[in-house]
């Protein structure tokens, strides 16, 4: 079990409006100063503070970079890690800190809409909080290659060397896999081949390992990291986990952004904030309408 830094404390929203965070159209309700000041002051006792969202979420990433803002006021100066970047954009990253001339150009040096992330503009006052403060910014993901490999053959496709880098660090656990496999299942409409759930899982399980190595580098040399992530990778069988296993004893603050009223927080989640939910399109509608209609079946011919 990873440290706690709090327990299963509960932030409700305010009705107090904050400057800087604009409340969703059709109302709703935002997190008062002082509310965001104790995160603040409770973020410094961790070595990592993650912030798990829903990715596309305006409010999510508004309180991300007001939090990340308040950590910098308060003299902290700590890496940016982000589930959106692959390990081999590492490169880009730093040149893009280093060189971009507008967040049209960011994004287009991260490849960010090719990647299928929401809007930049979302995540943009998170990179130019770091430029501005000389903040590291840290690709975390597994590269698209190995994401791909693993995917689509499991582990046993990776040469044996990178197999050991990413392979999961957790105690085995049948319940746990299922779970995870009855997740990826529900993402794609239940509309995967057969048996590709499993492939899929150990590709996720590759992904928050190389996640929390990027992260447990940066905490072993003195950083502390905020590590914005989709709110899964947050769950305690995820980068959390992970990281407990390749860095013992690394204090991690889990604040889950929760849209209500339908979103069940992450049990592990330290601190909760809830916000309202935005408008989505059924994505499972249509991917069945897109869908080719299914061969017929020779066997349930009628005979002549």
């Amino acid at each position: 079990m990873r440290p706690r830094v709090v327990g299963g404390l509960c932030l409700g929203v305010l009705t107090v409006g904050l400057p800087g965070l604009t409340a969703p159209a059709g109302g709703g309700d935002s997190v008062g100063a002082d509310q965001l000041a104790s995160v603040a002051e409770l973020a410094r006792a961790a070595d990592v503070v993650g912030i798990g969202e829903a990715h596309d979420n305006p409010t999510h990433h508004t309180l991300q970079s007001l939090l990340l803002e308040r950590m910098i006021g308060a003299g902290e100066r700590p890496a940016v890690a982000f589930e959106m970047l692959a390990e081999d954009q590492q490169v880009a990253v730093d040149q893009a800190l280093a060189q971009a001339t507008s967040p049209v150009d960011f994004a287009e040096r991260l490849q960010w809409r090719a990647r299928g992330w929401p809007d930049f503009a979302m995540y943009y006052p998170l990179f130019e909080a770091a430029r501005r403060f000389r903040l590291p910014v840290l690709a975390t993901d597994l590269n698209t290659g190995a994401r791909r490999v693993i995917a689509h053959g499991g582990l046993g496709a990776l040469p044996a060397l990178d197999r050991g880098q990413v392979a999961s660090q957790l105690p085995e656990d049948s319940a746990r896999e299922a779970a995870v496999r009855r997740q990826i299942e529900a993402v794609h409409c239940g509309m995967l081949p057969p048996g590709a759930s499993g492939p899929m899982a150990e590709a996720w399980h590759a992904r928050n390992v190389t996640m929390a190595r990027r992260i447990a580098v940066a905490v072993a040399e003195g950083r502390k990291v905020v590590f914005v992530a989709g709110r899964a990778h947050l769950a305690a069988d995820a980068v959390p986990g992970q990281l407990e296993a390749v860095r013992p004893g690394t204090r991690v603050l889990v604040i889950d952004l929760v849209e209500r009223p339908d979103t069940t927080p992450l049990p592990n989640a330290d601190l909760v904030i809830t916000t309202v939910a935005v408008s989505r399109a059924d994505e499972c509608a249509e991917l069945r309408r897109h869908q080719p209609p299914p061969a017929p079946d020779p066997s349930r011919r009628r005979a002549p």
